[in-house]
């Protein structure tokens, strides 16, 4: 799937399934470059389903920079937001959400891997390979682990929520929290949390 065009805005791209969502092959949103100014913004990609799970293969890239610009900013990337109603994710495919490059960058996306209780979670996270690069990583887990254990990822981090179970994160660079981490449950033991940078 591509929506991008020249000279302008990407478009967005949206998919809602009743069962496991499998992505086999790119999702591709980056916006365009501009050869006379400010670089175009990559469109949001948002990706749910109901039960069942989301799976992304070595071939299933999910890429929405921003294009570059020309003696002015870099496009802004789109957001890439994940929800499977507390199934399991499992990532193989990169997350690319980088802000375009010129004079100055433009803003990188986040990558929301479930945002609320319900049918707005995610359930465990398993990054069987691939790679996650964008501003920053937000997670809100129902059930099971979470763990983002490549070696070459590269994001910051937001809140992070995941309800009894462990989170893991790993970063290829310096790594800020910018929000919360919670592993609690109610009447269970706690998560764990491990970070390396």
């Amino acid at each position: 799937i591509a929506t991008g065009k020249t000279g302008a805005n990407s478009g967005t791209v949206s998919i809602t399934a009743g069962g496991l969502l499998t992505v086999n092959a790119a999702i591709t949103t980056t916006g365009a470059n501009n050869g006379a100014g400010v670089g175009f913004n990559g469109g949001d990609v948002t990706l749910t389903t109901t039960a069942g799970g989301i799976t992304t293969a070595a071939a299933g890239d999910i890429t929405t920079s921003g294009g570059t610009g020309s003696s002015a900013a870099g496009g802004n990337a789109g957001n890439v937001t994940l929800k499977s109603n507390n199934t399991a994710l499992d990532l193989s495919g990169d997350i690319v959400a980088l802000g375009g490059t010129g004079s100055s960058s433009g803003t990188a996306g986040t990558v929301t891997l479930g945002s609320a209780t319900g049918a707005n979670s995610v359930g465990s996270v398993t990054q069987t390979a691939g790679k996650i690069t964008a501003g920053s990583i937000t997670v809100f887990s129902d059930s099971g682990n979470v763990s983002l254990n490549s070696s070459t990822n590269d994001a910051n981090l937001g809140a992070v929520t995941t309800t009894g179970g462990n989170f893991t994160y790993q970063d290829a660079n310096a790594v800020t929290l910018n929000g919360a981490i919670a592993t609690g449950k109610t009447g269970a033991n706690s998560g764990t949390v491990s970070i390396t940078a």
